[in-house]
């Protein structure tokens, strides 16, 4: 049993170090060493195997699982950007968020007019050759096909960040007045995988299936490296902005990653402070995976979010919040 023990011991000492990698992430930019980055993919199921060694240390009665249980609070805020549990705010609402990336366009009218929201957020919403979908809110930004930003209240002004030609991916901005106050509503998609769903499937070969293993491990590596390039650029622009924001969008990347990190800075993540379970908005891979978010500056208070899930009409789930904006 000894050996057992100690092997399972050093599995358990790789995965907290594993994992401690994936907190690097809110320090080391995929443009120096982009491998933290790919961690972060693996958090959930990583995190899991640790818990469920330290349960088995408990069962045994073994003084290492209270050491184990210790060093695992390191892991207790980025955790809670993927499961939380917060109960339902008292407090009234007076902004309704929706932000949602409706690639595939279906029925997406009648859903969002029945959000009845104030502002609507949409990423991959048209092509060059499409329209958006026709939403019942009195204003619309109009400089880029890939996102739009919906809003009842007047857009004061707009414009995207990235030259189209340069990006797949890019980043939109529009200010409107709230209650006497200029809010700048920030919409982002970073740069997309652009993965063909064949390639991520395994085939039984063994040289095909470690040939598509290597194109995607250096897909991913490589859009990392652009999105460290955007989020810089990003960054720049809301540091340089003198309005608090609502940044909402499909950021390509999850929770904990490098992206996750940089955006949030000094804005607080609106399932975080008020949502409730998983935050799982990305599903046609079948696994659970969080790429979409609605972030807030601080007087702009979180009270609800939600990711509905009865809603298939997109690969995305969309994404709903509500605020209540602090003077």
């Amino acid at each position: 049993m000894k050996p057992f023990r100690f092997i399972f011991t050093l599995i358990h000492v790789l995965l907290f170090f594993v994992l401690m990698g994936v907190l690097m992430n809110a320090y080391v930019s995929p443009l120096f060493f982009p491998y933290f980055n790919l961690l972060s993919l693996a958090f959930p199921g990583v995190l899991i195997v640790y818990v469920l060694l330290c349960l088995f240390w408990m069962v045994l009665w073994k003084k290492r699982a209270l050491v184990f249980l210790i060093l695992g609070l390191f892991f207790y805020k980025p955790v809670l950007s993927w499961v939380n549990f917060n109960t339902k705010s008292k407090e009234n609402a007076t902004l309704k968020v929706v932000s949602f990336n409706n690639k595939s366009k279906k029925d997406a009218e009648e859903y969002l007019n029945h959000q009845n929201a104030d502002i609507v957020f949409l990423q991959e919403s048209g092509t060059e050759n499409a329209s958006r979908p026709e939403i019942r809110l009195k204003y619309v930004t109009d400089h880029d096909w890939l996102l739009s930003i919906h809003s009842r209240y007047k857009i004061l002004e707009q414009g995207i960040l990235f030259d189209p030609k340069e990006y797949t991916g890019n980043m939109q901005y529009a200010d409107v007045e709230i209650d006497g106050q200029r809010i700048r509503l920030i919409n982002i998609y970073l740069e997309p995988y652009s993965f063909e769903k064949k390639k991520l499937l395994t085939d039984g070969d063994f040289e095909q299936d470690e040939a598509k293993a290597k194109f995607i491990i250096k897909r991913l590596l490589t859009t990392y490296e652009t999105h460290a390039t955007q989020v810089e650029e990003i960054k720049k622009f809301i540091e340089q902005t003198p309005y608090p924001i609502i940044l909402c969008g499909d950021f390509n990347a999850v929770p904990n990653s490098y992206e996750y990190y940089q955006l949030v800075k000094g804005l607080n993540d609106g399932f975080i402070d008020s949502g409730s379970g998983l935050s799982t908005s990305f599903h046609d891979y079948k696994i659970p995976i969080r790429i979409d978010y609605i972030f807030s500056s601080k007087t702009i208070k979180a009270l609800s979010y939600k990711v509905d899930r009865t809603v298939h009409i997109s690969d995305h789930y969309p994404v709903i919040a509500q605020f209540k904006l602090v003077k």
